[in-house]
């Protein structure tokens, strides 16, 4: 975790003893820790929400709860297949976590990268 905050340019990384995270956290104990001042903790929900009402004010439509079962895309467009029924758009944008390299290849987006889920994730 400490060399992927550095090549992310985490600004203020560092490795602590004990002793420092007692002065940071009094109530946490541990042997050693990863204090990244310069990050946070996001609620995400909010953050999502946000971003889809500011969406839906511009004419955005979303669907969730649908399970995508074909993609077709055409010059002016895409054609989603799913099991409510055919969603037409000029755009389509892929946020289907766990299942968006799926849903890439199925719009014709071919990659090597593929997201290995682990425990507790699914």
């Amino acid at each position: 975790m400490y060399q992927r905050g550095v090549d992310n340019g985490v600004k203020g990384l560092e490795i602590i003893d004990s002793d420092r995270l007692k002065e940071i956290e009094p109530y946490v104990k541990g042997v050693r820790a990863l204090w990244a001042p310069q990050t946070g903790i996001i609620d995400y929900v909010k953050v999502a929400h946000a971003y889809a009402v500011q969406f839906q004010e511009k004419g955005g439509e979303i669907y969730t709860g649908s399970a995508v079962q074909a993609i077709e895309s055409y010059r002016d467009g895409v054609n989603v297949t799913t099991n409510k029924g055919i969603i037409r758009a000029k755009h389509l944008i892929n946020c289907a976590g766990l299942y968006a390299d799926r849903i890439a290849e199925m719009a014709g987006e071919l990659s090597d990268l593929r997201i290995i889920p682990f425990p507790g994730e699914i």
